[in-house]
């Protein structure tokens, strides 16, 4: 957090999620490719919310030594844990949204993500 506060402004995460919103009124195609775009760029802020949400309990858990967080360590625990499931059942319907993608809508996505080719059906990528 220290490091996201010294960053320029054009830097930090809140400049850069603000901006992908913005820039869902400016994307070219069909309804169903703006609503694609707006879904990913959903999931991208669902998955932020966890990583730092599971960062945050498990601080909580690791200086459970600490007045504060001693009375508080077991909800942490419990809310680290489901955040965890939470995590895999991302991980599973995001792995199953790019396969789904990559065979209906951008053939080839998958290949172009793990070589690096960018064509314009990447754009949402």
């Amino acid at each position: 957090m220290f490091i996201e506060i010294q960053m320029g402004r054009s830097s930090r995460l809140s400049f850069k999620l603000k901006t992908a919103a913005r820039r869902k009124e400016r994307v070219e195609g069909t309804i169903f490719e703006k609503k694609h775009y707006g879904i990913v760029q959903f999931g991208y802020l669902i998955f932020y919310i966890l990583i730092i949400a599971m960062g945050c309990t498990g601080l909580i858990m690791a200086f459970e030594d600490v007045p504060f967080f001693k009375s508080i360590h077991d909800p942490a625990k419990e809310i680290h844990e489901l955040l965890q499931w939470a995590f895999y059942s991302y991980a599973v319907i995001h792995i199953a949204g790019v396969v789904w993608t990559d065979a209906k809508l951008y053939n080839g996505l998958t290949s172009r993500m793990i070589h690096g080719k960018n064509k314009q059906a990447c754009l949402f990528f």
